[in-house]
């Protein structure tokens, strides 16, 4: 692993275009995204800065989105939400305005976990489902993704909680595997 981020890294350093500087800065949040959030964020906010450069507006989405999901993990929830509701979804081409939904549903379920009052808790689980459902519409439902967002809908509306969440299945591939509480061991 930590040859392959020299090795970005030091492409990053020598490369020619701003292009080639986001493509390689979007390698990197990926590479450290699973095990370090200080130079994740970093690298998102370089794809960010470079995604101004160019003045592309989709790259600039992207990227926003990109650090709202980051800033979901390091906890900042609040600022999540913040950058999400500076999106107009309407205007998103169909890929992004698919990444916009997740991101947003799961924004939404971390808010979840951080309220004790049973009405703000109840507000942002309708904002889950509501952009689970915006996300399903856009999704083929022959996806697995559109099922894992259907099965996660699902338990979400029978009241389980989600307490846990593995970036990575038991194989190490990047498939989350949330791990939920019934609503009765509360």
């Amino acid at each position: 692993k930590n040859d392959t981020l020299i090795e970005l890294k030091n492409r990053l350093l020598n490369a020619a275009s701003l292009e080639q500087k986001y493509e390689l800065s979007k390698e990197l949040v990926s590479q450290y995204s699973n095990y370090e959030n200080a130079p994740t964020l970093y690298y998102a906010d370089q794809c960010l800065e470079i995604a101004r450069q160019l003045g592309d507006r989709n790259l600039i989405t992207e990227s926003l989105l990109r650090r709202a999901n980051y800033l979901r993990f390091s906890g900042l929830t609040h600022e999540s939400l913040s950058i999400l509701e500076s999106i107009d979804p309407d205007k998103l081409p169909v890929e992004l305005r698919k990444t916009y939904y997740k991101v947003y549903m799961h924004v939404c379920h971390s808010y979840t976990k951080l309220q004790n009052d049973s009405h703000y808790r109840d507000k942002y689980i309708e904002l889950a489902l509501r952009n689970a459902d915006s996300y399903l519409a856009l999704e083929r439902g022959d996806e697995s993704e559109y099922l894992s967002v259907q099965a996660y809908k699902f338990y979400l509306h029978m009241g389980y909680e989600v307490i846990g969440r593995d970036e990575l299945d038991p194989s190490g591939k990047p498939f989350p595997i949330l791990h939920l509480q019934q609503p009765s061991s509360h």
